[in-house]
């Protein structure tokens, strides 16, 4: 399941009412013409956090002025996506927008923001989502993971509700004819925080988010959802391949 079908990470150019108004954009040669913040609306630590903090590493020499992230979290990525979609149109606010964006709005969590009031500029990534539990976790494969699942409630970790990750592992538990309890977080980060203190059964995010702790051998990732399995990781199965 790639981030609930489609997993597009878009960096936007906040549009508002300043075309309306008449107002200009500024122009390439005086852009930007002050300090520039990012937002991102999720918290620090997980997969959108990282992609914004080494593009803006990378980007700093062309902002004289200074270019931050700033994590703005809540309602599943709403609030930050809200903040961007109300900010002044005149490129000082960048929004990391993430398919949340189409999904909230269906969930009742969107709080009134759609995709036209964004401009986007740049495509940065996509991922799929990894079923994953504690390296001691008496569950070793996907399908024993699921099984016991018939008769426990397992809590299972995402980045908010109505988040996409969310949305994945409901997605695998009507495939598997399961119930999970769904825990939200306000983000990959510190779901995978309170995996790591056992606190919760196991968490579906991206691969990329879990990988150096996979590395260190603190998680194990029983599949991914994806349609095949991923070039990086050819050991994990796939859902899909194993009949869900």
């Amino acid at each position: 399941m790639k981030k609930s079908i489609v997993a597009l990470l878009l960096l936007s150019l906040v549009v508002g009412s300043v075309f309306a108004q008449g107002g200009a954009e500024a122009s390439a040669e005086t852009y930007p013409t002050g300090p520039v913040a990012v937002i991102v609306p999720y918290s620090a630590g997980g997969g959108t956090d990282l992609i914004a903090r080494a593009l803006v590493d990378a980007a700093k020499g062309s902002f004289p002025k200074n270019i931050t992230v700033e994590n703005r979290t809540g309602g599943g990525g709403a609030v930050g996506m809200a903040f961007g979609a109300n900010a002044k149109a005149d490129g000082s606010v960048i929004t990391m927008i993430t398919v949340e964006l189409v999904t909230l709005p269906h969930t009742g969590t969107g709080g009134g923001i759609y995709y036209d009031q964004f401009k986007p500029i740049m495509m940065l990534n996509s991922a799929y989502a990894a079923v994953t539990v504690q390296a001691n976790s008496p569950y070793n494969t996907l399908g024993e993971f699921l099984n016991a699942a018939k008769t426990k409630s397992m809590r299972v970790g995402n980045s908010g509700v109505g988040a996409i990750w969310h949305l994945a592992a409901a997605g695998l538990g009507k495939a598997a004819n399961v119930s999970f309890n769904h825990i939200p977080f306000e983000g990959a980060a510190p779901a995978i925080t309170s995996l790591l203190g056992g606190h919760i059964d196991a968490i579906t995010v991206s691969y990329a988010e879990v990988a150096s702790q996979v590395a260190a051998g603190n998680l194990k990732v029983l599949a991914v959802l994806s349609p095949e399995r991923i070039a990086a990781t050819p050991n994990i199965p796939t859902a899909k391949e194993l009949g869900y």
